[in-house]
């Protein structure tokens, strides 16, 4: 948790601006909600570099310098993050750290920082061994100098870093910018959610999904209404994404500061089960969200995608069975409003509540007697969008099942699971064709319909004045198709694959060295 300079400022960043954002942190009680890090994105450090030692720091903009800045910070009781990048430049064109990793890790541990935020800007094409040797350079260099730095891999999720992103960092980016048009419209907030969809089974202590920076507050002149930065900052919640503010403190309403506290929420996030949640149900715009929590309970985000709320509504427009997390039927559940911090009631069974469009209801569901293995439900069972053998409107009822004691914890081949850009894309891509080969299924049957009309008039008038019929030799009367369809190669089409077991441990903001 914690807040980030790229969202609202991009590279124009200085001293002043950053010492004023950080003691609105302390101030405004977000750094007592959890919001601990301090980060630096690109712009703080100078264009170009020598051929030896590190890069430096834009005197011009930090005339303290980064140590001191990393000193103050401290004292506050915050930690610092610095920005860079594993190619030959940054974004934004200021000098990286390819080929300077050694020098650049040693003088981030001895100035104090406590964050690297590594980007992918100017590089190699980003094939998967290219991208994660890049990315291993700076993580044996981090490790190399002893300090515990968080390192987040913002590699754009272009190579699948959730299939090893657990033996190089401790984040991964799952998405794109969740700003590309320095504005961010409600379609790029569920466009990342989306693509973070399907990949819980890959967080776990020590290592995270992260769907990119929070949009409320409306950093960069955003246009979230407020009922979507709500759903925005629940659904980050859920998933454990890394909460990152991204807007400008100074600037912030108080009902978006408070959006940003609230307790029971930023608790989901950082439960100490480490259990990512993720999409467990889908009916048209209604969809629920879940994750298990320490103990038994559940979080539980009942979704609704709708575009407008003029169409007129069910009384209960959405109902959440307790099959769809995991939850037998028959057991009695303490059913609360995370953000509204009030039990709502006992039910059993179901709940069913009305969600505006755009809109969530983020629920805790605590059953009221203990029943042991509760928590060892997992939300990955399937996803009903990702997955085919998932059903549409299909309850998910069964847990994946643990890995036995010794059995191969090793992440699923990029093969064996298609998730992420590029392999969303091909995806998409088999989904086109497979509509395209039914269109012109019923196109053909259409026309093969009417061409036997026509021959079967002909053949009647020809009956009646005695002329035989026979078809023409250039051929019959329509053709079949040609080709069917079938799915890319490596994709096992409706496998559930084995999750990796992770064992109880901190939240996202945990850090450590890195794996070697």
């Amino acid at each position: 948790m914690g807040w980030n300079t790229w969202n609202s400022f991009h590279e124009e960043i200085e001293e002043k601006m950053v010492r004023d954002s950080a003691e609105i942190l302390i101030d405004s009680g977000l750094a007592a909600a959890g919001y601990k890090y301090f980060n630096l994105d690109d712009g703080w450090n100078k264009k170009t570099r020598g051929a030896e030692g590190p890069m430096e720091v834009n005197s011009t903009r930090f005339p303290s310098g980064i140590p001191a800045l990393a000193d103050w910070l401290h004292g506050k009781g915050l930690k610092l993050g610095v920005y860079s990048d594993a190619g030959s430049m940054t974004c934004a064109r200021f000098a990286a750290s390819l080929g300077h990793e050694v020098a650049d890790a040693k003088a981030f541990a001895e100035w104090g920082v406590d964050f690297l935020k590594y980007d992918n800007c100017f590089a190699t094409p980003p094939r998967q061994m290219s991208v994660r040797k890049r990315y291993e350079a700076m993580r044996d260099a981090l490790n190399a100098t002893g300090k515990p730095i968080l390192f987040s891999m913002c590699e754009w999720g272009v190579s699948s870093p959730w299939e090893y992103g657990h033996q190089v960092g401790h984040m991964w980016r799952t998405t794109k910018d969740i700003s590309m048009e320095i504005e961010a419209t409600w379609a790029d907030v569920v466009e990342n959610l989306d693509e973070t969809a399907g990949l819980a089974r890959f967080a776990g202590p020590g290592g995270w999904n992260d769907a990119d920076m929070l949009e409320v507050g409306s950093p960069g002149g955003s246009k979230l209404t407020y009922t979507e930065q709500r759903s925005h900052f629940a659904l980050w919640a859920v998933i454990k994404s890394p909460l990152i503010i991204g807007a400008d403190l100074r600037n912030m309403k108080k009902e978006e500061l408070t959006l940003l506290k609230s307790r029971e929420v930023i608790a989901i996030n950082q439960d100490p089960l480490g259990i990512a949640g993720d999409r467990v149900w889908k009916q048209g715009p209604y969809e629920v969200w879940a994750a298990p929590l320490l103990g038994g309970a559940r979080a539980v985000v009942l979704f609704n995608r709708h575009v407008s709320s003029d169409e007129k509504f069910d009384e209960h427009n959405m109902t959440l069975h307790w099959s769809m997390v995991g939850l037998p039927e028959d057991m009695e559940v303490v059913v609360r409003d995370i953000y509204k911090e009030r039990d709502i009631g006992r039910f059993t069974g179901a709940f069913s509540d009305i969600v505006e469009a755009h809109g969530v209801l983020a629920l805790r569901l605590t059953p009221t007697k203990t029943v042991a293995g509760l928590d060892q439900w997992r939300p990955w069972s399937c996803d009903p969008v990702r997955d085919s053998n998932c059903t549409v409107g299909a309850h998910v009822l069964a847990p994946a099942a643990p890995c036995p004691a010794g059995a191969s914890k090793e992440l699923p081949s990029a093969q064996a699971l298609l998730h992420g850009r590029e392999a969303g894309l091909a995806q998409g891509l088999d989904r086109r064709s497979l509509l395209m080969v039914l269109l012109v299924g019923v196109c053909s049957g259409l026309v093969l319909g009417f061409l036997a009309a026509i021959v079967a008039v002909h053949f009647v008038s020809n009956r009646r004045s005695g002329v035989p019929f026979s078809p023409k030799a250039s051929g019959s009367y329509g053709t079949g198709l040609s080709s069917a369809y079938s799915p890319p190669s490596g994709f096992q089409q409706g496998t559930v694959r084995n999750p990796l077991v992770r064992h109880r441990g901190s939240a996202p903001n945990q850090e450590s060295l890195l794996p070697a």
